[in-house]
C-alpha cells in the first residue's frame, strides 16, 4: 500500500493560500478529516470557513477524499453542505466522484452519488447522449430521444437541452424547447444559466467546437434568450455595455454592485468584471463608484479578483489606468492565464502595470526564469518559496537563478523536490548531483513516471532508475496500472520489459488488468 499523504509544504500556513481557496492548514485539515471521514472534523472546519466545502489543492475538493476512501457518511455531510459531485478539471487523470466510487467497487457509496445528482440534477447517461446528438446537429435523434426521455435529463455536467440549445446555437430548438415547458433560467450545478452559456464554457467553447453551420454572433443569441423572457441580471447588462439598465438595477438595487455573480468563467462573473473586459470605461466607473471591489475574488478563476486582469488582457488601457486607481492589484491572475502582466501587449500597457508593481506569476517566473521577478515575489512574502512543486518545475527547466532564489529561503528543497525529469541529460546530473532523489513523489504520491510520456522519456526514467513498481497515492496503481488505464499499448510492453510486475497494485481493482477490462482496452487485457 502507498504511504498516506502528507500535508504538503505548500499548505503548511495559517495564509490563504489563492489557489487553494482556503487558509493552508484548513485546507489540509478539511482534506484529512475526509480521508478518515471524521464528520466532527468536517463540521469544525465548515463552522470556521462555509467555503472549504469547495477548497481544493490540484483541482481536487474534499468531497474527491471522501469518495476516494470510501467515507460514506463524509461524503453524504459535503454534498448537503453544498460539495458538487460534478466537479472535474481533466478527466485524464483527475476523476469525478462516481466515476471513482465505480472503479474502486464502491457500489453504496456509487449508488448514493447516482441518485443525488440524478434527484438534483437530472444527470443521467439519456443526458449524454442528448448532449452528443445536438453537438452533430443529429436533429431526428435529438427528437427521438428527447420524445424518450424528456428535457428535463442532464448530461455529466448537468447541461440539459436547453443548454446545449443555446452553446450550440441552434435557434429552432431553443424555440421548441421553450415551447415545450423548458426553463429559460435553468441552472447548472456550477450556477450558469443558458443566459451565460452562449459563447459556450471550458469544455465547449464557441470560437473553437462549434458546428460550421452555427451562426457566429453569440451576442444574437444572448439577445434572443432576453427577448424570449430570460432573466436580465447586472452580469449580462454590463457584457452587453447596456448602461441604461445598469443604473437602473444600480439605483434600485445599491448593493448589486458587490454583490457576487452566481456563475464565474472566462466568459461571465463579477458584474465588474465583465464592464471591464468589454471595454465599458462608463460601466467601469459607475460600478466602482457603487462600491464594486476591484479585487472581488471570484472562485475557481481570480484569487485577487479579475477585472484589470480583463482590461489589460484586452487592452483597454483607459479601464486599467481607472481601475489601478481605485486600488485593483496589479498581480491579479486568472486560472491557467498567468498575470495581468503576462497578459499586457502593448509597452504603455506594461509600463502601467510595472509601475504599480506588476509581476510575472510566480509559475510564470518558475517555468520561464523571471528571476528578479520571482526574486520580488520573494521578498513581499518569503513563503512562496516553500513550495516544492514549483521548486521542482525551475529545477528540470534547468532555471538554475530561480533554484539559488528557492534555496535560499528553504535551504532543504532538493531533498524535498518531486520527481521532475530534466529537459535535458545535462540538467538531469546536475539535478542528481545536488541531491535530488529520483523515487521522490509528490503530495499525493503520485511520480511523474505515472503520467507516461513517449518511449524515449520512458526510457530516461528507467536509466535513471525509476522504481517502475511505485504504487501512487491516488489511484493506487503502478505505472503499468496508469498505461494500461490509458489504453497505451507501446508503454504498457516497455514497462513489462522493464520488470513492471503485472500483479502489483495498493488494491485488487487497481491492478493494470482490471483497469484495461473497466476502460474496454481488449489489446492490453491480452498482454497479460
Amino acid at each position: 500500500m502507498p504511504p498516506a499523504p502528507n500535508q504538503p509544504d505548500f499548505l503548511q500556513t495559517d495564509n490563504l493560500v489563492p489557489w487553494c481557496w482556503g487558509r493552508g492548514n484548513d485546507v489540509w485539515g478539511i482534506f484529512d478529516s475526509a480521508i478518515r471521514g471524521d464528520c466532527d472534523g468536517i463540521m469544525a472546519l465548515l463552522g470556521k470557513d462555509p467555503g472549504l466545502v469547495r477548497c481544493e489543492s490540484s483541482y481536487r475538493t474534499p468531497l474527491h477524499f471522501a469518495v476516494r476512501e470510501n467515507q460514506i457518511d463524509a461524503a453524504l455531510l459535503l454534498l448537503n453542505c453544498g460539495a458538487d459531485a460534478t466537479y472535474v478539471s481533466n478527466p485524464e487523470y483527475h476523476h469525478r466522484p462516481l466515476q471513482m466510487a465505480q472503479d474502486r467497487g464502491y457500489d453504496e457509496l456509487a449508488r448514493i452519488l447516482e441518485e443525488q445528482m440524478f434527484q438534483q440534477w437530472g444527470i443521467c447517461p439519456a443526458g449524454d447522449e442528448i448532449a452528443a446528438a445536438f453537438k452533430d446537429r443529429d436533429r431526428d435523434r435529438t427528437v427521438q430521444l428527447i420524445e424518450e426521455h424528456g428535457i428535463e435529463v442532464a448530461d455529466v455536467r448537468g447541461n440539459k437541452p436547453i443548454h446545449w440549445a443555446v452553446m450550440t446555437r441552434q435557434v429552432n430548438w431553443i424555440n421548441a424547447l421553450l415551447e415545450y415547458g423548458a426553463d429559460i433560467d435553468s441552472e447548472r450545478p456550477d450556477g450558469a444559466r443558458p443566459l451565460d452559456l452562449t459563447n459556450g464554457d471550458y469544455w465547449y467553447r464557441g470560437w473553437r467546437d462549434l458546428h460550421p453551420d452555427a451562426p457566429k454572433d453569440h451576442m444574437a443569441i444572448m439577445s434572443h434568450l432576453l427577448a424570449k423572457g430570460a432573466f436580465y441580471d447586472l452580469t449580462t447588462a454590463c457584457r452587453r455595455g447596456d448602461m441604461e439598465t445598469v443604473a437602473a438595477m444600480i439605483t434600485k438595487d445599491p448593493v448589486a454592485a458587490k454583490r457576487d455573480a452566481d456563475y464565474s468563467t472566462w466568459y461571465s462573473g463579477y458584474p465588474l468584471r465583465s464592464a471591464a473586459k468589454a471595454g465599458e470605461l462608463a460601466i467601469v466607473e459607475l460600478l466602482l463608484m457603487a462600491g464594486a471591489d476591484p479585487n472581488h475574488p471570484e472562485h475557481g478563476l481570480a484569487p485577487f479578483g479579475g477585472s484589470l486582469y480583463d482590461a489589460v488582457q484586452n487592452g483597454h488601457l483607459d479601464a486599467a489606468k481607472m481601475l489601478l486607481q481605485f486600488g485593483a492589484n496589479a498581480n491579479q491572475e486568472v486560472e491557467s492565464s498567468g498575470s495581468a502582466y503576462s497578459a499586457a501587449e502593448s509597452d504603455e500597457m506594461k509600463s502601467l502595470l510595472r509601475e504599480n508593481g506588476g509581476l510575472h506569476c510566480v509559475f510564470s517566473c518558475c517555468y520561464n526564469g523571471y528571476a528578479e521577478d520571482f526574486a520580488a515575489h520573494c521578498e513581499r512574502d518569503p513563503f512562496v518559496a516553500n513550495d516544492s512543486r514549483l521548486f521542482g518545475m525551475a529545477a528540470e527547466h534547468g532555471l538554475k537563478e530561480i533554484v539559488s532564489i528557492f534555496l535560499k529561503h528553504q535551504p532543504d528543497m532538493w531533498s524535498r523536490c518531486p520527481a521532475y525529469l530534466g529537459k535535458t541529460p545535462e540538467i538531469q546530473d546536475w539535478m542528481v548531483a545536488n541531491g535530488w532523489q529520483v523515487n521522490n513523489t509528490g503530495w499525493m504520491g503520485i511520480h511523474a513516471i505515472h503520467h507516461g510520456g513517449s518511449s524515449e522519456k520512458l526510457q530516461r526514467w528507467l536509466d535513471l532508475g525509476v522504481d517502475v513498481n511505485l504504487i501512487d497515492g491516488e489511484h493506487q496503481s503502478t505505472p503499468l496500472g496508469w498505461a494500461a488505464r490509458r489504453g497505451d499499448v507501446e508503454l504498457v510492453k516497455l514497462f513489462l520489459v522493464n520488470g513492471a510486475d503485472p500483479q502489483l497494485a495498493g488494491a485488487d481493482w487497481a491492478k493494470p488488468v482490471e483497469w484495461a477490462k473497466r476502460r474496454g482496452h481488449r489489446d492490453i487485457v491480452a498482454l497479460f
